[in-house]
C-alpha cells in the first residue's frame, strides 16, 4: 500500500546533533516517499527543510555562487565535507598500540 502524500511528514531541521548522514537518510525516505525524482527538486528539498542555521553555512561555503545552482549529490557532498568528524584519535590510538610485528616485518614497517 503507498502512503498517501499529504500524512508523510518531513524530517525535523538539521541542527547537528545527530550525524548528518542519518538526517540525510530521513530525508531520502521522505524524498522517496513523496516521489522526487528530479535531481533539482531534490536540491531545493534539501535547502528547504535543512534549517535556517545550517542554510546560512550552506550559502557561505557556496559562495559566489548560490546553493540552488548545486546539484544534490553535490550538496550533500559539501554538507558532508564541512560537519562530518574525521577519525578519532583515541580509535587511532588504539588501534596503535594493538597491532603487532609480523615475523616477516622490520621494525620499520
Amino acid at each position: 500500500m503507498t502512503p498517501n502524500p499529504s500524512t508523510i511528514w518531513p524530517p525535523p531541521a538539521y541542527d547537528g546533533k545527530i550525524r548528518f548522514d542519518v538526517w540525510e537518510m530521513q530525508l531520502d525516505m521522505y524524498i522517496s516517499a513523496k516521489n522526487i525524482t528530479e535531481d533539482k527538486e531534490k536540491a531545493l528539498m534539501l535547502l528547504q527543510h535543512i534549517g535556517g542555521q545550517w542554510l546560512e553555512k550552506i550559502i557561505d561555503w557556496c559562495d559566489p555562487k548560490k546553493p540552488k545552482e548545486f546539484k544534490y549529490d553535490e550538496l550533500v557532498k559539501l554538507i558532508k565535507s564541512h560537519c562530518s568528524a574525521g577519525p578519532s584519535l583515541f580509535a587511532r590510538r588504539v588501534r596503535l598500540f594493538n597491532e603487532k610485528q609480523r615475523g616477516d616485518q622490520s621494525v620499520q614497517d
